[in-house]
């Protein structure tokens, strides 16, 4: 199965205030959102963390020990060297991916135009924490938006296919 993510910010503590988590502490943060994504997630899996991954010296291996197939995009917070892991397979700023005869186009950052946009082509995004609506069949696959678990390709095909895209542009 492949799954999709982002703005997991482990081992960051103020995110609970500015994003209103309902988690106590960052430890209590990181505790639950794996024991979320444990429930998904099986052996073999695969998962697109589009950024924000962490938040300054945090042991990524507390993370990523428990997922063996990852593909990091580079969220505002990851600095490359210090996002470094060997469950990590792949680092980019965006990534473009077939899956299942579809086109997706994965970026930290909401786009509003995106390559094969006007063909069907999904975009997938973070940073905006459930704040900015996706357009077309762009989607904010962050954890705030998903009660802190990681979104399925089937579960976000659901939810975008039946979107018009604009085959004139």
């Amino acid at each position: 199965m492949i799954w999709f993510t982002s703005d997991t910010h482990a081992g960051h503590h103020r995110i609970i205030e500015y994003c209103n988590r309902p988690f106590h502490d960052s430890d209590h943060m990181d505790t639950e959102i794996i024991r979320r994504f444990q429930e998904k997630l099986r052996p073999g899996d695969t998962l697109y963390h589009l950024g924000d991954v962490s938040w300054s010296s945090y042991d990524l291996d507390k993370f990523f020990k428990y997922f063996k197939n990852v593909h990091l995009i580079y969220g505002n917070h990851d600095k490359p060297g210090r996002t470094q892991h060997p469950h990590i397979r792949s680092y980019s700023d965006i990534k473009n991916l077939s899956l299942d005869g579809d086109y997706i186009v994965m970026c930290h950052y909401a786009m509003r135009s995106w390559k094969n946009r006007s063909k069907g082509a999904y975009h997938l995004y973070g940073h905006s924490h459930g704040k900015l609506p996706g357009e077309g069949r762009s989607m904010d696959v962050g954890v705030d938006t998903n009660n802190f678990y990681p979104y399925s390709w089937p579960e976000i095909k659901a939810r975008l296919e039946p979107i018009p895209f604009f085959p004139s542009e």
